[in-house]
């Protein structure tokens, strides 16, 4: 009997749960991971984007803090990013010197736009 078709598809079903299934896997691992390593007074990043400090946990849910008095609740799913303090202050810093290069760079054309005014034409 013919086995090729039975090994192409056995090939196939191997190269889906090496490229498919196996990856998802591991980042729900990971996941979890993160969930796990939440706890009161971690900041986090939700997969919203909502930034905030954990003042509560509870079995799926916490309670996020995202300003002084304003707390949600929301599901330990949505946490994203436990933010580290190193994090923070670096990119801060990353950020600090992306904001000055486009001042620089708006600066630069906003003065090639003034020079191209002929002030006679008014």
């Amino acid at each position: 009997m013919n086995m090729l078709p039975l090994l192409m598809l056995g090939g196939l079903a191997a190269v889906f749960w090496l490229l498919v299934l196996r990856p998802a896997k591991n980042k729900q691992k990971a996941q979890a991971a993160l969930v796990n390593e939440a706890e009161v007074g971690s900041e986090i990043m939700t997969t919203a984007g909502v930034f905030g400090t954990i003042t509560s946990i509870d079995d799926d849910k916490f309670q996020l803090e995202i300003a002084p008095g304003v707390q949600i609740t929301m599901l330990k799913a949505a946490i994203s990013k436990v933010i580290d303090p190193v994090d923070a202050t670096e990119e801060t810093t990353d950020e600090t010197a992306i904001d000055a290069s486009e001042k620089t760079v708006n600066l630069s054309e906003d003065a090639t736009s003034r020079s191209s005014v002929d002030p006679s034409s008014n």
